[in-house]
């Protein structure tokens, strides 16, 4: 059986497990189909956590609610939304560069295809790439 219950941030007054009037993010743990759960579900609302926790319950399997997106899709709809925001040509030209034309063709060596697998050593590789700091005249 799952349990929702909020996860209470540092900055919430609220302590209580049972205290539903917050608006921190909703957790839930228990054990579903034998395998023990406990994780965020990326929402505040109760009906939502709750309808979505009675579906995993109904299916016996937790269905991730989160969208896997590609790296490359991703920046691509990185640059769009920069666009859709009238940001600068410069702007947009940087993006480009840095989103299209290095990091995504650095993740397709290193076989990485999602955003979530790009973690702290990856872009420790990645960074001397950007390292465009050394190279302007000061």
């Amino acid at each position: 059986m799952l349990k929702v219950f909020p996860g209470h941030l540092k900055s919430c007054p609220q302590t209580f497990r049972n205290y539903r009037r917050c608006r921190c993010l909703i957790h839930v743990e228990g054990s579903l189909a034998g395998a023990r759960i406990r994780e965020a579900l990326d929402l505040t609302s109760w009906e939502a956590a709750q309808d979505l926790v009675r579906r995993w319950e109904a299916q016996g399997q937790i269905q991730s609610a989160k969208i896997q997106v590609m790296i490359d899709a991703a920046a691509i709809r990185f640059i769009e939304d920069a666009k859709a925001r009238h940001l600068s040509d410069a702007t947009l030209q940087k993006y480009v560069v840095v989103l299209k034309k290095q990091l995504v063709p650095f993740c397709q060596t290193k076989g990485l295809r999602y955003p979530r697998e790009l973690n702290l050593q990856e872009m420790l590789e990645f960074r001397p790439l950007l390292d465009w700091h050394s190279q302007q005249p000061r």
